[in-house]
């Protein structure tokens, strides 16, 4: 038999702060914004990592490229519905992500 108290039982239940943020950061997801702040037929450039990047909001979708190298990145949600950039995973030219389906689209 446990010789735990009931408090102690349910923290080991629930996983501490630490290990949360550990699994959850990855260097190369950046967050970028909220998807409804890239309104439909806009451009907007940032910066991230101290490179120029546009984010370009079409009717079909966004798509994050590189201004310094020409090459398109993954863009995910996560579910508050902030727009994501996956910056070790390369998408083709066609390739965006639906703001409908939040899925890949090639156009």
């Amino acid at each position: 038999m446990i010789n735990n108290s009931r408090r102690e039982f349910f923290k080991n239940l629930v996983p501490k702060q630490s290990d949360l943020a550990e699994n959850s950061q990855d260097k190369n997801i950046i967050t970028i914004g909220h998807l409804a702040a890239f309104s439909v037929h806009t451009k907007a450039k940032i910066k991230i990592n101290n490179f120029e990047m546009t984010v370009e909001s079409l009717p079909e979708g966004i798509r994050l490229r590189s201004e310094d190298t020409n090459k398109n990145f993954r863009l995910s949600l996560s579910n508050n519905g902030l727009l994501q950039a996956h910056l070790s995973e390369e998408w083709p030219e066609t390739a965006v992500l639906s703001i409908f389906t939040g899925e890949i689209y090639n156009i």
